[in-house]
């Protein structure tokens, strides 16, 4: 056969598709691999990516051979332009695969590996897959060119394999790295989905999916440059129909891209000269300066170690080194004596955190495209001044760009203390441009510092390349230094974003026309700085005067051409990404809500009726009784339309509120197991008229996708996840542009439902305000959170606030401490944060004629409380940090309400004890009244006024704020107290049920005004601030201490006792033999525990080895005396008397709790009855050593 038979014999065999332009019969296998090659090239540039570095030379081992077979070449075609009907047992025929699995051995270190993740599925199976991916809110369009590929060849494929190309370096393999992803590294990636999907459909194929290892494509780091395992990354991905491939991106861990023409064209025509100029003029800061910037970072290492869990530094230590690497690229070099411009990123990567590299030597994928992206403008810049190009430097030696993160650390918490670093770092180096990454770091520069809120989400890209002036003065000053804390913010889109998604060429194009845009304003600056240097006024010229000029000349330019074509463009550009965002933007997963509905999904649960009348009311009881006469099936889903439930089913719905949805009520009475019944019985409501919708074919109508959907799009709905995850016909992109309820009026606001989202309580109440006039409130209720798919959220405004109401009516409120439930779900008080809900709340109440509390509280809110002052001190504070106003706060502090509580109740000092009126009756109520004061009128919008809340009113009020404010303004210490609680038990379960309860009472001890001293941290004060176990451990000290002279001294006086206890101690001797002779009564059992007590003895002194002689020496002396002073006969009878009653020195030796270093005496210290002349009842044992003191301790007998 020749070879133009075989090629036609293979492609009626393997049934392939319309093969491509330059696949012919009779092509050359070499030349076929080097228009492939050619052909991924193209595909690579269209899509702005370098393919310079990539030669058929590189790529011999994935390329035909002279000696490939025309079956081979098939299947290079069939991978290139339909690789899912590509067997695994193809593929190796064309690639040298290795099996990975958790047997095989690790990889070299520091060598790139790649590997081919692989998933069979048959037609059927992949259909049934399909189908159930298509439902997913992303959308994937992968899951589209499945279906496509399916339809092509699903009559004469057998097994479609989907696969996943990936790089691991050494040493994990790649099992490991797929082993990651079934744990959830992966679980917003459409790999994840279809992890999930086969989970759920067909586990079998999940634990069976094949991992394999490219043997010939690794590329060792410290031989090839890590650029060149992109592109073979990249080059598997294109080569394998990337559009069926789990594979999302291009490839490759770093980003370079070709740039747009007309771009740079037009930026070219600008003649900017930022790089050179700046490098040849640049100087280092002054001394003073980089003083300041070392104590700068200084506190923030110190920050970072004292506050382990906000930093991360009990994970990983903020190093020495790690600071001096801040330092020095945060340091800027200057322009004419000033600070031309400084980088804000978000925050420092885990890798470069660990590795302590800066942003532009580590190694993220933002630095790497950040630096190209440099480094062409820089290019572009000598190109336009007909200069020789530059190598760009971006270290700190001479740069324009210094760089500073948000978070220097690695956990993003406690956010004010992370602003006011920053805003500190403004006030060292005053740069008048900065170039702020990602929206929430514009949302703080464009803030002016002051809160976190500058730029809303939607609508930071419109803003992006933006100059605008800012200013970083502090707000707690006296506004003169305003006109020199100016400066210009530009915003950028986090570079970082980039390496998510599809790497989009809208999205890189405006990340590198943003830097076209800052490189011009920078070139303004300098032109400005020069104009004002050579007139003599730079010095004396404030910074908002020369923001001010810079955006005037750069005002003025933008009505002329070139400028002006290049800022059309640059608005275009924005655009373009808009647009791309709204395109691949999806709502969250944790959106979990209850199905709501629009105007006419209410006008139908309208029709079955609301609740009338206030509940429990006549009136309430007479509209349900004439609505019970009415028999409508929706309303008796639980309570059966019988005589004798009539007066059930009225008192089931006889608590709501009114307005309440009566079919909503119902549903929530409901116990099902599945949980899309709810979906079920609320879309009967909306039932089709005729044919299959006839009210005798139940439900069976929502089987149906066409009708379904169109009564899911009648009702509005939006639909809980957890119903969407069943199995969904409709497709969910069509749930999502109904997903939030219809704008409602004030009226009709009034017990509406409302959707809360499961992760965090938050709902949005759409307000119709007027003609024209939509806006939407939110508003946060975590108690409030849905626990079933079948609970509904309810909106109920009440002069006490706004109360959110579950289906039967009942109100959702938070417990206080003492059990006393609040006043409403969402109290008034709270309103004061958010002048929109305030509006809202009062606009119901006036629609609906309900009385509005007095204007107390709405005439203490004009207080202008101004900006968020200085917090306070944390419970693990370690230091003052931050810096208080001392000694006195400012009004806006955190400690301000305390300061002003301190001075009204205890203006001469006292104690304030910390435990609650339930725990002790006729307590003093300290915590109650603190409380009390905290909620005053006065102090309702108080920037601070919700911390105190979130941590006094609850039930375990946070002391340890106290603790460690008080000492600020007052001399403070503090006791703890045991106190046994007069309202509260043990629990069943626990080892003493019914017991009594005790509770710790702290008493804080404060002293009077003006007492506060410098170090509220020095041991030396013993204030509060310092832990009561620290104390503790140095009062054992002291013990310990006093202990030991008491032992010496007993010592020296034992000594002295000696002499005298010789002659004693001969005369029991020589009488001994006597004594056995007569045997005296008692004396053979005296005798016998004697000898038995010396075996005791002996072996208790080993055990408390080593003892020092002069403790024996004592114990011996003691045996002596004792032995002297034989009692008579009837002495045992009184003490056995006495330690039966308690009253003997056995008995109270027993009962007495010893010191620290003692233990319980037992049968040692006791004696026992009749035995009171016997050597072994007055023997002294060694106690155990102290561990504390390390002193011997011992029992000392009667005392």
């Amino acid at each position: 056969m020749s070879y133009t038979n075989r090629v036609k014999d293979v492609k009626r065999r393997t049934h392939s598709t319309k093969w491509s332009d330059f696949y012919q019969d009779d092509v050359d296998p070499l030349q076929y691999g080097t228009q492939l090659l050619d052909r991924i090239k193209q595909s690579l540039a269209q899509q702005n990516v370098q393919t310079a570095r990539i030669r058929p030379s590189s790529f011999e081992w994935l390329l035909p051979t002279a000696t490939c077979t025309p079956e081979k070449l098939a299947i290079y075609d069939r991978l290139y332009t339909e690789a899912p009907t590509v067997t695994n047992t193809q593929l190796k025929r064309i690639m040298r695969l290795e099996s990975s699995t958790t047997l095989s051995p690790q990889l070299q270190s520091g060598v790139h590996y790649f590997y081919v993740r692989s998933f069979e599925l048959t037609p059927s199976q992949l259909r049934e897959v399909c189908d159930y991916m298509r439902e997913s809110d992303e959308g994937y369009c992968e899951v589209d060119e499945w279906r496509v590929l399916l339809e092509m060849h699903e009559a004469h494929v057998d097994v479609f394999t989907l696969r996943y190309w990936g790089t691991v370096e050494g040493p994990r393999r790649p099992i490991d790295r797929h082993r990651e992803d079934l744990m959830g590294s992966k679980l917003q990636s459409i790999l994840g989905e279809f992890y999930r999907t086969l989970e759920a459909l067909f586990p079998e194929i999940l634990d069976n999916a094949e991992v394999h290892l490219i043997l010939d494509a690794s590329v060792d780091e410290e031989i090839e440059p890590l650029l060149r395992a992109d592109d073979v990354e990249r080059v598997l991905i294109e080569m394998s129909h990337p559009s069926s491939l789990f594979n999302r991106q291009l490839g490759g861990r770093y980003s370079p891209f070709l740039p747009n023409e007309s771009d740079a064209e037009l930026f070219t025509a600008l003649k900017t000269d930022v790089w050179h100029r700046f490098r040849q003029q640049c100087a280092f800061p002054p001394d003073e300066m980089l003083d300041k910037l070392t104590e700068h970072f200084q506190d923030v290492q110190e920050y970072a170690v004292a506050y382990p869990q906000e930093t991360g530094t009990a994970r990983h230590d903020f190093t020495d080194s790690l600071k001096g690497m801040m330092e020095a690229q945060a340091t800027p070099w200057q322009y004419k004596g000033k600070t031309l411009s400084v980088c804000v990123g978000k925050d420092i990567t885990y890798t470069d955190y660990i590795a302590e590299k800066s942003y532009w030597d580590g190694g993220s994928r933002a630095g790497v495209l950040t630096k190209d992206i440099l480094q062409r403008i820089v290019d572009e810049e000598a190109e336009a001044n007909r200069r020789g190009g530059y190598a760009v430097n971006l270290r700190p030696q001479k740069s324009p760009w210094a760089f500073v993160d948000l978070w220097p650390w690695l956990w993003h918490r406690n956010i004010e203390q992370a602003v006011y670093l920053l805003r500190k770092y403004f006030t060292i180096v005053r740069p008048l441009i900065a170039v702020s990454f990602s929206r929430p770091v514009n949302g703080i520069t464009r803030a002016n510092f002051l809160h976190e809120n500058g730029v809303r989400m939607d609508t930071f890209t419109p803003i992006v390349g933006e100059a605008t002036i800012q200013f970083y003065s502090d707000p707690n000053g006296d506004g003169k230094d305003r006109e020199h804390c100016a400066f210009i913010n530009i915003g950028h889109i986090h570079h970082g974003r980039d390496k998510y998604g599809d790497q989009s060429k809208d999205l890189r194009r405006l990340l590198e026309a943003t830097y076209h845009s800052t490189f011009l304003v920078k070139d303004i600056a300098m032109h400005v700085l020069d104009k004002h240097e050579k007139a003599g006024d730079l010095d004396s010229t404030a910074n908002f005067e020369l923001c001010r000029e810079i955006l005037r000349e750069l005002k003025d330019l933008k009505t002329g051409s070139p400028y002006e074509q290049f800022y059309t463009n640059f608005d275009q550009v924005r655009r373009n990404c808009a647009a791309y965002f709204q395109r691949t933007s999806s709502r969250s997963s944790a959106e979990d809500v209850r199905p709501l509905l629009n105007g006419s999904g209410r006008l139908k649960l309208a029709a079955l009726g609301q609740a009338e009348g206030a509940p429990h009311s006549n009136e309430r009881w007479e509209s349900l009784e004439r609505i019970w006469h009415l028999n409508k099936p929706d309303l008796h889903l639980v309570i059966p339309h019988t005589t004798k439930n009539r007066d059930k089913w009225i008192n089931s719905l006889m608590t709501l509120q009114t307005g309440q949805y009566l079919f909503l009520a119902v549903l929530g009475q409901v116990e099902v197991n599945e949980p899309d019944i709810y979906l079920q019985q609320l879309l009967s409501t909306f039932r089709p008229s005729g044919g299959e919708g006839r009210p005798d074919q139940g439900v069976e109508w929502l089987k149906d996708a066409t009708q379904r959907g169109n009564a899911i799009l009648k009702a509005g709905l939006w639909v809980q996840k957890e119903a969407q995850q069943q199995e969904d016909d409709v497709r969910r992109s069509r749930l999502r542009v109904h997903f939030p309820q219809a704008y409602q009026t004030a009226h009709d606001l009034q017990n509406s439902p409302i959707g809360i989202v499961s992760s965090s309580g938050i709902a949005q109440i759409r307000w119709h305000r007027g003609p024209n006039d939509d806006i939407s409130v939110r508003v946060s209720c975590k108690v409030a959170i849905p626990q079933s798919p079948m609970d509904t959220r309810v909106l109920h405004f009440t002069p006490e606030g706004l109360d959110i109401l579950d289906a039967s009516g009942k109100a959702l409120r938070r417990k206080l401490a003492g059990g006393v439930e609040s006043t409403a779900s969402v109290p008034r008080g709270r309103f004061h944060d958010d002048p929109l809900l305030t509006e809202l709340w009062q606009a119901v109440l006036n629609a609906h004629s309900i009385a509005t509390p007095s204007n107390d509280d709405q005439a203490a809110v004009t207080r202008n409380w101004g900006a968020k002052g200085i917090p306070a001190l944390t419970q693990k504070a370690r230091k003052i940090n931050p810096a208080q106003n001392l000694p006195v706060p400012a009004p806006e502090d955190a400690n301000f309400i305390l300061y002003e509580f301190v001075n009204h109740y205890f203006p001469n000092g006292g104690k304030f004890e910390s435990i609650t009126e339930m725990d002790m009756i006729g307590g003093p109520g300290h915590i109650e009244r603190f409380r009390e004061w905290i909620k005053r009128t006065e102090y309702h919008g108080h920037p601070y006024r919700t911390f105190w809340l979130e941590n006094f009113d609850s039930d375990k009020p946070q002391t340890g704020l106290l603790a460690k404010n008080i000492p600020l303004y007052r001399f403070c210490t503090q006791e703890h107290k045991q106190v046994a609680s007069r309202s509260r038990t043990y629990g069943k379960d626990t080892h003493n049920p019914g017991g009594k309860l005790y509770v710790q009472n702290t008493i804080f001890n404060i002293h009077g005004p003006g007492s506060a001293v410098d170090d509220i941290f020095d041991d030396k004060h013993g204030q509060s601030t310092i832990s009561m176990r620290y104390q503790k451990q140095k009062e054992k000290k002291e013990d310990a201490k006093q202990k030991k002279q008491k032992t010496k001294k007993a010592e020296e006086e034992i000594g002295e006792a000696s002499d005298e206890d010789s002659d004693a101690t001969s005369t029991t001797t020589a009488t001994k033999a006597e004594r056995d002779k007569k045997g005296s009564r008692g004396g053979g059992r005296g005798q016998s525990l004697a000898a038995e007590g010396s075996k005791t003895t002996s072996r208790k002194k080993k055990k408390a080895q080593p003892v020092d002689e002069a403790a024996e020496l004592r114990g011996a002396s003691e045996v002596s005396q004792a032995a002297h002073k034989s009692s008579t006969s009837t002495e045992p009878k009184k003490r056995k008397a006495e330690d039966e009653t308690g009253s003997g020195p056995s008995a109270q030796h027993k009962k007495a709790k010893p010191d620290d270093g003692y233990e319980p005496g037992g049968d040692e210290g006791g004696e026992e009855p009749g035995d009171e002349g016997s050597i072994g009842r007055q023997r002294r044992k060694p106690r155990r050593r102290n561990v504390r003191t390390g002193e011997a301790a011992f029992r000392t007998g009667e005392q």
